[in-house]
């Protein structure tokens, strides 16, 4: 009889458990937010005989970024030592959906804050202000917050804007110093 009652108190122990865990989850799921950012780009002109109005307007207005890579840390300040949570590749429409985020801080990085370079030792490459770079670097191109215990729908934009030279042309404090390209 000891034994029944010994198992049957062992038992409730472990429903009290599971069911205690379960309401845990239940409360997290409340506090999940969608995110939804909608990444663009543009360009400018890039030599060549002297463009329409017309082209110009076009160039600078934004358009959809299609398979850029970006990648979700947690945290506000960007360094190299913050794991990767999730990489992210926007869809035909330029946008990235992220359903379920738990609450916390979070920020959004391009493969150009992945890792800190030596800009002064690539080729064509002329460092104008180190400190500007390592700001620059610090600094993510998305912050945000999901909150506790609401449900948020979070909608950003993120805009980049494609030089007429490859490489490192998206970064602030450097100046190409090689030749013109054709």
């Amino acid at each position: 009889m000891k034994k029944n009652n010994l198992l049957h108190v062992i038992l409730m122990a472990f429903l009290a458990i599971v069911l205690i865990s379960c309401t845990h989850l239940f409360k997290l799921k409340v506090g999940f937010s969608t995110l939804i950012i909608n990444v663009t780009y543009t360009t400018e002109y890039c030599m060549g005989m002297r463009p329409t109005d017309e082209m110009l307007d076009s160039l600078a207005k934004p358009r959809p970024y299609v398979g850029k890579k970006l990648y979700l840390k947690k945290g506000i300040t960007n360094d190299t030592l913050t794991p990767i949570l999730q990489t992210l590749i926007t869809k035909a429409d330029g946008t990235i959906a992220l359903p379920d985020l738990f609450p916390g801080k979070y920020y959004i990085i391009d493969e150009d804050h992945l890792h800190t370079k030596n800009y002064g030792k690539l080729q064509d490459i002329q460092v104008t202000d180190q400190a500007c770079i390592n700001k620059w670097f610090k600094k993510p191109l998305l912050n945000f917050e999901v909150k506790k215990n609401i449900k948020q729908h979070l909608y950003y934009t993120i805009n980049f804007h494609k030089s007429c030279y490859k490489g490192e042309a998206s970064v602030p404090c450097i100046r190409y110093t090689g030749p013109m390209k054709p």
